[in-house]
């Protein structure tokens, strides 16, 4: 079965939209395919170049640009963060304070507190954007709810996945390299490996992004999609910050893991690092987390990657470390399960690795 058949039959199969799919493989050859509906009601087809919310995927991101500063030397692994407190005040108020590190805060063994998960976080924020789509709540604000609602557990004896440490570790960037964490990263990721089709999701009107379709439980609360009438998103995403806080293709999201995982980002050493892992059951059971990245033993090898959701997007991105081959999809919607589709594609991918028949 070809690729593109493939993903049109996991389309249907599972219910969704529509999908992208990209796949990089080891000689540097790429195949970008799409399936379904970009927009069911309008109607539109899903294109190869259509943009998503690509939810998490973007800490992956966050945390190359964090190890392009400790490479600099503007940032250390080891050291506590307690450094920058005359920039960043609400420091010293963290749990934990004295003792986190980046290497804590980027493999979520800080002990912090997932911000969204306290006190009903996610359901209050929909039900104010549902009345006020403009509302955002700050940085700040949203490192204070994890402040406030203490520590899990210790710092660096337990791998607990959390929001909260992609917003410190997007201001740490920002305090140690004296830019706007966005800009930034255009300039020492995005840019140099021409990932044209990336952009912040900072705002409503985001050029290219296809409408995303929200699950059942949601639908009273914000409605079916997540772009309205206007042609604006019914939210205002730019709160997800470093948590994510990035709009892709599938082929931006394959070519930036292929890079990254071959050394064109930051030194072997620091890949190294990156890498070295421990257990963690969410986002996915049986997984592991280094910095900024999710591990996993797939019957095609090991793979290193990212998953991400935001309201009415889901992506998966993976490097097969032995077969040098990368792989991304996106669905615009609140999909569930999409892993068994992803691998089935991947292992496809694998198998026509050596063919121009795809």
């Amino acid at each position: 079965m070809q690729l593109s058949t493939l993903l049109e039959t996991c389309v249907a199969e599972n219910g969704w939209p529509g999908a992208t799919a990209a796949i990089v493989w080891n000689d540097q050859r790429e195949l970008s395919i799409a399936a379904g509906a970009a927009d069911c009601e309008a109607p539109r087809a899903m294109a190869v170049r259509d943009r998503m919310l690509a939810g998490s995927v973007g800490k992956t991101f966050a945390s190359a640009a964090a190890l392009t500063l400790v490479e600099d030397g503007r940032l250390r692994l080891d050291e506590p963060i307690l450094r920058f407190r005359d920039r960043l005040p609400w420091i010293a108020a963290l749990p934990n304070a004295d003792r986190l590190t980046l290497r804590n805060i980027l493999s979520h063994r800080t002990g912090l507190a997932n911000y969204i998960y306290v006190d009903d976080w996610r359901q209050r924020w929909m039900e104010r954007v549902a009345r006020e789509p403009d509302y955002s709540p700050t940085i700040e604000d949203s490192i204070r709810v994890a402040i406030d609602a203490g520590p899990v557990c210790a710092s660096d004896t337990e791998t607990r996945y959390a929001d909260t440490n992609y917003l410190i570790a997007g201001r740490l960037i920002e305090a140690a390299s004296g830019e706007d964490f966005y800009r930034y990263l255009q300039k020492r990721v995005l840019d140099p490996l021409a990932l044209v089709f990336m952009c912040p999701s900072t705002a409503r009107r985001i050029p290219g992004v296809v409408p995303g379709y929200l699950r059942d439980a949601i639908v009273p609360i914000l409605g079916r999609k997540s772009i309205g009438p206007d042609g604006a998103l019914i939210y205002d995403p730019s709160w997800e910050y470093c948590g994510g806080g990035l709009v892709s293709t599938s082929a931006d999201l394959a070519r930036f893991l292929k890079a990254l995982f071959e050394g064109k980002i930051v030194s072997p050493a620091l890949l190294k690092e990156m890498m070295t892992s421990f257990p963690m059951e969410y986002p996915l059971p049986n997984h592991r987390y280094g910095l900024g990245v999710q591990r996993f033993d797939s019957e095609l090898g090991p793979a290193s990657g990212h998953t991400g959701q935001f309201t009415g997007y889901r992506s998966v991105a993976f490097y097969f470390e032995t077969s040098r081959i990368a792989v991304a999809m996106q669905v615009n919607a609140d999909a569930e399960k999409l892993m068994p589709a992803f691998m089935k594609l991947a292992g496809r991918a694998h198998a026509c690795k050596d063919s121009m028949h795809f």
